[in-house]
């Protein structure tokens, strides 16, 4: 039996990692396959002051991602899934079993 195939489709620059790294984590562990998908089809990058916490000032403890969250996400931007998006145009809803729509809110997050 074929695993799960289950979509997360990511803006370019600006997504939540905690949101992406960790259930796409779990999913990858319980053996469902990710695709992700980029506006473009090109390699998409997480808000970097949630994983450096950078001008957050003493807010940096509560604002910033958890560490669990960044370890997810270097491992994440390792996985061949994650460097090898489609673009939003190539994919399509018949192919796919679930989508997980991860948020963010960085200014470009669209």
């Amino acid at each position: 039996m074929k695993p799960k195939k289950i979509l997360i489709p990511l803006p370019s620059y600006g997504f939540d990692p905690t949101e992406v790294a960790i259930p796409w984590k779990a999913l990858s562990e319980a053996g469902f396959d990710t695709v992700f998908a980029t506006p473009d089809g090109n390699r998409a990058s997480a808000d970097s002051l949630m994983l450096n916490g950078d001008r957050l000032g003493i807010l940096k403890p509560i604002l910033r991602a958890r560490m669990d969250a960044v370890a997810a996400y270097r491992e994440l931007e390792a996985t061949d899934a994650f460097n090898k998006p489609a673009s939003y145009c190539a994919v399509h809803e018949t192919n796919f079993d679930a989508l997980l729509l991860p948020g963010g809110h960085d200014k470009g997050v669209k």
